[in-house]
């Protein structure tokens, strides 16, 4: 699998990008490249390599892009692994990736996912963010 995209080649848009392994495609990502930031918006693969931990292993090859990437233009600074959804063990190994930070649904600030896992077992759509703003 290749990552070499650099900014001047990319730009920005979407962008797929796919696994291969043994001449055989099992695993595609869906990444958008934003002004600052790489939104990783989509990860599908083949369940017979489930047990290669796919999802983990495409974020940590899309954490490189970025820093790639950011080396090329300071600007370009953020990673986003997308939806969590608490309650999805299949989104799970997204809170693997540190740090980790949730966007409160109700105050828009970003907090620590360690400190929003208790809150979203308890109800799965929770305010995020303890202060009074």
């Amino acid at each position: 699998m290749s990552s070499n995209l650099g900014m001047e080649e990319a730009g920005r848009g979407s962008y797929h990008q796919q696994y291969w392994l043994d001449g055989r495609l099992i695993a595609v990502g869906v990444l958008d490249l934003l002004p600052r930031y790489v939104s990783s918006v989509y990860f599908y693969y083949d369940p017979d390599y489930s047990f290669l931990s796919l999802g983990t292993y495409a974020a940590l090859r899309e954490v490189a892009l970025t820093r790639q990437l950011m080396r090329e233009d300071p600007r370009m600074r953020y990673y986003g692994m997308g939806f969590y959804v608490q309650s999805c063990p299949k989104m799970r190994y997204k809170g693997n990736v540190r740090p980790a930070q949730l966007l409160c649904p109700q105050a828009y600030t970003w907090n620590p996912l360690a400190a929003s896992v208790p809150k979203l077992d308890a109800n799965k759509y929770s305010r995020l963010d303890d202060s009074d703003c």
